[in-house]
């Protein structure tokens, strides 16, 4: 009923339309002119209205037999007697409703619709404007067929496009876990027989500091504030190895608090800031880990004091199983608004800054 209704009111407009093509005609010459708007208009109606009940079966016609493939030579056979049986069958409603309606209830000049007392008169005298309207018919179905096929396969291809950058962001976090347990391991079993406290400490952090990261491991973004939280537990665990030698100072600006960042993104910044800045001086160093924003941006910078680097910083991204996994989970999840830079500072040492949109969770 609804297609009915649509094709109804298309018609109905097209009839307005060429109806009001003789407005101007009637006006200025309604000596030549000699039928008023509203039969001109019931005219129309006879003329255009019968597509309603054959529009359905001309656009069942443009989807069943497309013209393309292997059979469009085929299908083409059978859309061309289509055609034509469905002119015939417009034709001859067309007919029906001048003869049985609009003849003996509305007043026409004699010469006027006279071919609409005829089947075949009607037939001939529509055929060619029936062909177009159905060859019209087909171009509109098939345009909007390819059209919705179009956007079905562009929906297609960005879950595809998800789901790869989610298996993609798994692997890698599947990488860094084992990369950082590893390591922190050999830390605690330094300890163990030297100072068992102390090892029974670490351990205990390290628990937590897993828990959380196992409650996060299908969350590709978090907040910032909950990403502090569990450098914070890795940094406590790195204070009990390197006592006085490591320092941490954080400068967060409290609106940077609720952006997301990719989750577990800032413990290997921080342990590489460590394993190059901290661990090659006997007096230790400190850790500064900063967040601001910069207009649309979340800046995350995560610097040190040692000794800097003597060969190009950017070249420390090729090193390292936590600095690669960054690079590659920031292309799966940012793409190219996502970046990684390094430089050497000016006081010495080496600042890592994280720059990635600035964007809180909905709701």
């Amino acid at each position: 009923m609804r297609t009915y209704l649509i094709l109804a009111g298309l018609f109905f407009v097209v009839t307005l339309f060429f109806t009001t093509s003789n407005f101007f005609i009637y006006y200025i010459a309604p000596d030549v002119y000699r039928i008023t708007l509203w039969q001109d208009f019931l005219l129309y109606a006879v003329r255009w209205l019968p597509w309603v009940f054959c529009a359905p079966a001309a656009i069942w016609l443009a989807r069943r037999f497309p013209v393309r493939g292997r059979l469009w030579a085929a299908h083409l056979a059978v859309l061309v007697p289509g055609a034509l049986l469905l002119s015939f069958l417009e034709s001859s409603i067309s007919t029906g409703f001048y003869v049985l309606l609009v003849r003996p209830l509305v007043a026409l000049p004699p010469t006027e619709g006279v071919y609409l007392t005829s089947l075949w008169g009607t037939n001939l005298n529509y055929l060619h404007n029936n062909i177009v309207t159905f060859l019209v018919i087909l171009v509109v179905v098939w345009g909007l067929d390819h059209l919705r096929l179009f956007r079905e396969r562009e929906v297609a291809a960005s879950r595809l496009e998800t789901e790869l950058a989610r298996a993609n962001l798994q692997v890698l976090k599947n990488q860094v876990n084992p990369h950082f347990l590893f390591n922190t391991l050999n830390m605690i079993s330094a300890m163990v027989y030297e100072d068992p406290g102390k090892a029974d400490r670490m351990i205990s952090r390290l628990s937590d500091l897993l828990r959380g990261t196992l409650e996060q491991q299908d969350t590709p973004a978090v907040t910032l504030k909950s990403e502090l939280e569990l450098l914070t537990l890795y940094l406590d665990i790195m204070k009990g190895r390197f006592g006085d030698r490591l320092a941490i100072a954080f400068e967060i600006e409290p609106e940077t608090l609720p952006a997301l960042i990719p989750s577990f993104i800032l413990q290997p910044l921080v342990e590489n800031a460590i394993k190059h800045g901290i661990m090659p001086r006997d007096e230790g160093g400190t850790i500064t880990i900063a967040a601001g924003r910069d207009g649309g941006r979340l800046v995350v910078r995560v610097s040190d004091d040692g000794l800097g680097s003597k060969e190009d910083p950017e070249a420390l991204l090729d090193k390292g199983v936590g600095l690669k996994n960054i690079q590659g989970r920031l292309r799966s999840l940012s793409g190219s608004n996502g970046v990684l830079r390094f430089q050497n500072r000016p006081g010495g040492g080496v600042q890592i800054a994280l720059d990635v949109p600035f964007q809180v969770r909905a709701g």
